[in-house]
């Protein structure tokens, strides 16, 4: 789940897709379609959302203005499991089921980065 003070982002997993909530009212405003099951997602803080897309080991990118997804990128592994970003290096890291180290993505060009020890 995503908090800001107007909105509320939700990972569905058996819908296949993020719901966005009003804070406000609580009401459901939107949904965004994915093509797998999302299991967390984090923000950038500049408009950009990345996906944990559980069942197809990757991460998703959706556009927040746009309620899409840009792009996408597989993990390398199986399992992931979780997922955080550093809004200062622009990385998002995520955990994997089969490994315990845990992998960057520089965010800027979307290129995989050596693990992280």
């Amino acid at each position: 789940m995503i908090r800001s003070p107007k909105t509320i982002i939700t990972c569905n997993g058996r819908g296949h897709n993020l719901t966005i909530i009003d804070a406000a009212t609580g009401k459901v405003t939107d949904s965004i379609a994915l093509d797998g099951k999302p299991e967390t997602a984090v923000s950038d803080n500049a408009g950009k959302i990345f996906v944990n897309i559980e069942d197809k080991n990757k991460i998703s990118v959706v556009d927040i203005s746009k309620k899409a997804v840009i792009t996408s990128y597989p993990l390398g592994a199986e399992g992931p499991t979780g997922l955080e970003i550093d809004r200062k290096t622009k990385k998002t890291l995520r955990r994997l089921r089969q490994a315990t180290r845990r992998y960057g993505r520089d965010l800027r060009r979307y290129r995989q980065q050596t693990p992280h020890r």
